[in-house]
């Protein structure tokens, strides 16, 4: 049987700090992560270490090879607003 692919998730908090969480049908609770008090992006070793510890290891294939960056404006239709920043990377759970 063929492991599950969900989607982490990376996002800037708003309030100087970034959550990471997994998307699962199955779990009543997303697991997740949040750096407090972390305004750079946390670095590519820092969000490993998070996944893994939560249970995730990246996806093979094209989709859990590199993290796809988005950003909107914070503001709908207000392009002067603050950006925010947003990551995904397809992600399966650890067996172990």
């Amino acid at each position: 049987m063929e492991p599950r692919t969900y989607t982490a998730n990376v996002y800037d908090n708003g309030i100087g700090g970034w959550r990471l969480y997994v998307t699962s049908m199955t779990a009543g609770t997303w697991p997740s992560h949040t750096w407090s008090s972390h305004p750079a992006v946390p670095t590519l070793a820092e969000r490993l270490t998070v996944l893994a510890a939560l249970g995730f290891a990246p996806a093979p294939g094209p989709d859990g090879a590199e993290w796809r960056w988005s950003e909107y404006c914070e503001e709908i239709d207000a392009p002067s607003s603050p950006a925010v920043l947003t990551a995904s990377l397809a992600v399966q759970e650890v067996t172990r």
